[in-house]
C-alpha cells in the first residue's frame, strides 16, 4: 500500500501512498507522499551556526544538481553533498539546546529541544498520534496563528516534489543499485536507521 522512499537525492525520506499506475503517477507528479523530517543537533555557539551555513547550502544545492544534471554531475555533487553532511555533523552541537531540520531557512526549521520532550497523544481521525509536548508553541513559532485558516484566496497547498523518486524507485524494483542513498548512509548512528514499512 505504501512505498518507503529513501532518497539519492533529497534530504529526508517520504512516505508515498501506492496507486493503481504508480510509475506513471511518480513521473506525472500525482502521487500523495508524507515528508518524513528528521530533528537533529543544532548548534548552541553562533559562531558553529554561521560557518555551518554554506555547508547546508552546498548540500541542498547539491540535491537539485544530482537531479537535474547526468551522472557525471551528479557524482560531483554526491561528494559535495556527503563532505557537507560531515561538515554540518562536526559543527553540530551533540545534545543542544537547539534541534532542526535541515532546509534553505535553516533558522526558521529550528527549535527548544524542551518543546518535543514526552510526547503528547492526539486523535486524528481514526489514530492516535504523538505530538510535540509544547505543540502550540512550536506550531505558532512556525505558523503564527496556525488556528485560524487564511482567506480562502490565500490558500495555496503544499510545494515541491520529492526528489530522485521515480529513479529510486525503479532502482530498488530491479534490485540494482546505482545511487548511494545519503540519506540512509550519512545518519549518525543515534538517529537509527529507517526501515520499509
Amino acid at each position: 500500500m505504501y512505498y518507503y522512499h529513501v532518497p539519492s537525492a533529497d534530504s529526508h525520506p517520504h512516505v508515498v501512498i501506492r496507486t493503481p499506475e504508480f510509475e506513471k503517477d511518480m513521473a506525472d507528479w500525482k502521487v500523495s507522499f508524507i515528508d518524513i523530517f528528521l530533528l537533529l543537533d543544532y548548534p548552541d555557539s553562533g559562531i558553529r551556526r554561521k560557518l555551518s551555513y554554506p555547508f547546508i547550502g552546498f548540500e541542498l544545492l547539491s540535491h537539485k544538481m544530482i537531479r537535474e544534471h547526468g551522472r557525471v554531475i551528479g557524482g560531483l555533487f554526491y561528494g559535495i553533498m556527503r563532505i557537507s553532511r560531515k561538515m554540518t555533523r562536526m559543527l553540530s552541537t551533540p545534545d543542544s539546546s537547539r534541534i532542526c531540520i535541515r532546509a534553505v531557512d535553516i533558522m526558521g526549521n529550528s527549535w527548544e529541544r524542551v518543546d518535543f520532550g514526552e510526547p503528547v497523544m492526539f486523535d486524528f481521525e481514526d489514530t492516535r498520534i504523538p505530538v510535540p509536548c509544547n505543540y502550540d508553541k512550536v506550531l505558532t513559532e512556525f505558523y503564527g496563528d496556525y488556528m485560524t485558516p487564511p482567506p480562502e484566496d490565500q490558500r495555496g497547498g503544499a510545494q515541491g516534489f520529492p526528489y530522485s523518486l521515480l529513479e529510486d524507485y525503479l532502482e530498488d524494483e530491479s534490485g540494482i543499485v546505482k545511487h548511494k542513498r545519503l540519506c540512509r548512509n550519512d545518519l549518525p548512528k543515534r538517529f537509527g536507521r529507517p526501515r520499509p514499512l
